[in-house]
């Protein structure tokens, strides 16, 4: 599987990512980008799903926030970064089914953290393992 990185879509890890650049990954299938303002349905559908043992700050509240309202918000009003979870848009459907990316000083020994959330509807069908980790590049990035 190929991954293609470009030198002005990929910003350096660990920081900022340079003001008029985007970090963009590519394989076969799926691109790797920064979350639009019309996808924020997207986040808040995977809000939904998940399972009542994920922590309350990261599920949907009683009284139903995050909204789309807000997530619209958010990423309106945080700046795209180097570090940070991507939307992942398939390429043949050119929809978007979840989030991959790196979160900062998470894991051991304060490193980065590789997280990933599919939406349910595209469970079992390699996204996962052949998409996100193994064709992202990611993976080699949290082993390095």
């Amino acid at each position: 599987m190929t991954v293609r990185f470009s030198y002005e879509r990929v910003a350096a890890m660990g920081g900022a990512a340079t003001p008029g650049r985007e970090v963009t990954l590519e394989t076969g299938r799926l691109l790797l980008r920064h979350w639009r303002v019309a996808e924020a349905a997207v986040p808040r559908e995977l809000w939904t799903e998940r399972d009542p043992r994920v922590p309350p700050h990261r599920r949907i509240d009683a009284d139903g926030h995050p909204t789309v309202a807000e997530l619209e918000d958010w990423i309106r009003n945080n700046p795209p970064s180097s570090i940070g979870l991507l939307a992942v848009e398939r390429k043949a459907a050119r929809d978007v089914i979840g989030y991959c990316g790196l979160i900062d000083g998470r894991g051991p020994e304060g490193e980065p953290e590789l997280a990933f959330e599919p939406l349910r509807r595209v469970w079992g069908q390699g996204i996962r393992d052949r998409g996100l980790v193994g064709g992202s590049g990611l993976g080699a990035v949290v082993r390095v």
